[in-house]
């Protein structure tokens, strides 16, 4: 990808569909993008669909080219992952986010909008962010922390927070364990009967 080391790289796996909000992520660059004119900053888009040729468009009028790279359908997007010092979601709805899930194995952290649960996830601003009010302002804003953090070493940090957390209570272990717990309460209770 050709992108220097001290690049500040925003990864966004996502089809190309309305739901995504692709368009409020690049726009929410857009002024990241501005109020940083000393650092490079790289979002790269992973995915296909349907609204694709109209976010090129979108991305060439915001003259947003030199900034974003369109990826396409990749079957590898841990390597994206582990590029990236953040992972950026800005989903209107969400059943389960396995994208955050994803990146959490890589240990990069993650920006997302309030979907699908996120906040089991993401208890806390030591594991991630997010955006409550996911408008364009909110997102920069969350963005811009992120940045500030990469500038202070401490954004890695908060990737292994948001690793070791999900890997204790997201796992197949853990979710094997809540799955017998479960049994054994339910069991325990016809016992009573």
């Amino acid at each position: 990808l050709n992108l220097d080391k001290t690049c500040f790289v925003i990864v966004m796996v996502a089809r190309f569909d309305p739901v995504k909000r692709h368009s409020l992520a690049i726009r929410s660059l857009k002024r990241v993008v501005k109020n940083n004119p000393e650092l490079d900053i790289k979002m790269l888009l992973i995915g296909e669909g349907p609204v694709k040729k109209d976010i090129e468009k979108e991305v060439e009028r915001l003259g947003l080219e030199d900034n974003i790279l369109f990826l396409g359908y990749q079957n590898d997007v841990a390597k994206y992952y582990q590029l990236a010092d953040v992972t950026l979601l800005t989903s209107k709805t969400e059943s389960f986010p396995l994208v955050l899930l994803e990146s959490a194995r890589e240990g990069t952290p993650v920006i997302t909008t309030n979907v699908g649960g996120v906040s089991k996830m993401i208890p806390n601003s030591e594991y991630g962010f997010i955006v409550e009010k996911d408008n364009e302002e909110n997102i920069a804003e969350a963005l811009q922390k992120a940045i500030e953090l990469y500038k202070n070493n401490l954004l890695e940090k908060m990737g292994k927070n948001f690793n070791k957390y999900t890997s204790t209570h997201f796992s197949v272990e853990a979710f094997a364990e809540s799955i017998i717990t479960s049994y054994k309460v339910n069991l325990s209770s016809v016992k009573n009967i």
